[in-house]
């Protein structure tokens, strides 16, 4: 094969360097890109990165053939260059590309010939070679070979400075790749230690707390207690544990790359979905404005965010009764929202098909807060028999001001 005689090939291989900057190639991709580009743009048979390893040995770490290429007698990848010799070390600290009709000059330059586990006669290449060191913070850290079939001329002068300044720019390609993989490595580190802060300062201690007053609640349960007080030792567990499983939840909503819902529309969808796991089945949901269905953008603007919180509040105990109690096959879950500003409502409705209504097995206290938001919001609340007298129906509403 014979390399692009205008050098056109080194500038698309430049730039092949520069997509992969800009792209989220970790260091392997990066490495098996210099080593097409460089193999592409050279009209090389094939390639071979070396880089430093432990011991002072290099090892392959990318390989690349074209397709007419000559069959390798070995797999390229973890085959070691060696030590490099003093001479080559010495003779390579600029970084500058050089060419050789056999590996062996490449190999050894002081003696020329190949020793039998030289990564030449491993991988039975004898032709014409051109290497450029890898340098990296100043040190010698690796090197590009290309290489063609025995019976190719050898790589003109022309490729010369062209290798040396992608290979270049291929060591502080591999630099960057290193650095954000060592800084990625830290900051997910310090994301499980935050992870672990936080359950163990905050989620623990409530499920701590109800497994604790459900130790209670069998003592008591063996010494004989009524059923209001077995009632409210009930109550008062299954408060930790709702404390517990919110603050997993907003922990979880802290994990870098999960942004927790902001807007109305998407808490409740939110809370739709999360509640699947609860219920055995996803609610269905609508949102509407003025009897239409709404676009996102309309209900932020008439909902302010204080409102917001407290239907998304409503939506999400009434979702955690039905799960607990109601033994309900389907869920309906509407918002409706008429008019805006001082004239404006909204109406929350949360409709389910189950046992109905048993106000003893609702939870009290979260009855009491729905009750609490209407009524701060000068609304109302009401919780009765569905249509036909089938299942729970609960109506939230309150002003939008």
């Amino acid at each position: 094969m014979t390399a692009d005689p205008s050098q056109g090939g080194w500038l698309a291989a430049l730039r092949e360097l520069s997509d992969s900057a800009s792209s989220d190639d970790d260091a392997e991709d990066t490495v098996q890109t210099i080593s097409k580009a460089a193999c592409t743009a050279a009209g090389a048979d094939g390639s071979l990165v070396f880089l430093s390893s432990f011991g002072g040995q290099w090892l392959c770490e990318s390989s690349y053939e074209v397709a007419a290429a000559p069959a390798l007698l070995a797999s390229p990848l973890g085959v070691t260059f060696g030590t490099p010799s003093p001479q080559f070390l010495g003779a390579h600290t600029q970084g500058q590309a050089h060419k050789a009709p056999n590996p062996g000059e490449a190999e050894f330059p002081d003696t020329g010939t190949p020793s039998p586990n030289s990564w030449s006669v491993v991988l039975g290449i004898s032709g014409p070679v051109l290497y450029v060191p890898i340098l990296m913070r100043g040190a010698l850290e690796g090197c590009l070979v290309l290489w063609k079939d025995a019976a190719s001329a050898q790589f003109p002068n022309s490729d010369l400075l062209p290798a040396t300044v992608f290979t270049a720019q291929a060591a502080l390609l591999l630099e960057l790749v290193g650095s954000l993989e060592i800084r990625l490595s830290a900051e997910v580190q310090e994301e499980r230690e935050r992870v672990a802060r936080d359950l163990h300062d905050l989620a623990i201690q409530d499920l701590f707390a109800a497994g604790m007053a459900l130790q209670g609640l069998r003592r008591k349960s063996a010494e004989g207690i009524s059923r209001l007080d077995l009632d409210q030792e009930i109550e008062q567990a299954l408060e930790f544990l709702d404390r517990s499983v919110a603050q997993i939840r907003q922990i979880v909503y802290g994990l870098q790359g999960v942004d927790q819902p902001s807007g109305l529309v998407d808490r409740l969808r939110s809370e739709a979905s999360m509640s699947r796991g609860h219920l055995g089945f996803a609610p269905t949901y609508t949102i509407e404005v003025d009897q239409s269905p709404a676009a996102a953008q309309e209900v932020e603007r008439r909902v302010n965010e204080e409102l917001a919180d407290d239907v998304v509040a409503v939506v999400k105990e009434a979702l955690t009764n039905v799960a607990r109690h109601a033994n309900a096959s389907s869920v309906q879950v509407s918002v409706e929202i008429h008019g805006e500003g001082r004239s404006g409502e909204i109406v929350v409705s949360i409709l389910d098909d189950g046992a109905g209504v048993d106000p003893g097995r609702m939870r009290h206290s979260g009855l009491s807060n729905m009750q609490r938001r209407a009524s701060l919001r000068k609304g109302s609340f009401g919780v009765g028999a569905g249509p036909r007298g089938r299942g729970t129906s609960l109506v939230w509403r309150a002003p939008l001001q």
